[in-house]
């Protein structure tokens, strides 16, 4: 890992888990299920409707979501419709916080909450080894102060 970071060329890229798409899939599916029992009742599907948009802004989220550590720099765009890009100069920042829930210690997943001087919090979506992106993003950010 810390070979990712030292060598100027390089970045380090985490990716979204997957759990974002699969906490909109859920209920969407046990709707699905609870219909085909009763198939007699069609209306049924009309409780279907409230699972689309989180189901959408997973889908979007998972697959439009681009984060990007370097020597100089964390840079993240995500959105599909409506881009937002935040680019922090690695020299800003203050802090890194990672939270993770008993299910994400298991799945690995979890978000990363960056603190830059002069700007609100910036958190990551769910992504894959959250432990292992702070521990490379301190390390960048050490190695541009000293």
């Amino acid at each position: 890992m810390p070979d990712q970071i030292t060598n100027p060329r390089s970045s380090f890229r985490p990716e979204v888990h997957w759990i974002c798409i699969a906490v909109a899939i859920f209920p969407a599916a046990l709707i699905a299920f609870v219909v085909s029992i009763a198939p007699a009742l069609p209306i049924l599907w009309v409780l279907f409707l409230p699972c689309v948009p989180p189901l959408v802004n997973g889908l979007i989220t998972f697959f439009f979501t681009d984060i990007e550590l370097n020597q100089q720099r964390l840079v993240c765009a995500s959105g599909l419709f409506r881009r937002q890009t935040f680019d922090l100069p690695l020299a800003r920042i203050e802090s890194v916080q990672m939270e993770q829930s008993l299910l994400g210690r298991f799945m690995d997943y979890g978000q990363v909450t960056i603190i830059a001087m002069g700007s609100s919090p910036i958190m990551t979506p769910s992504i894959k080894q959250p432990a292992k992106f702070r521990e490379a993003l301190q390390l960048a950010v050490s190695q541009n102060i000293g």
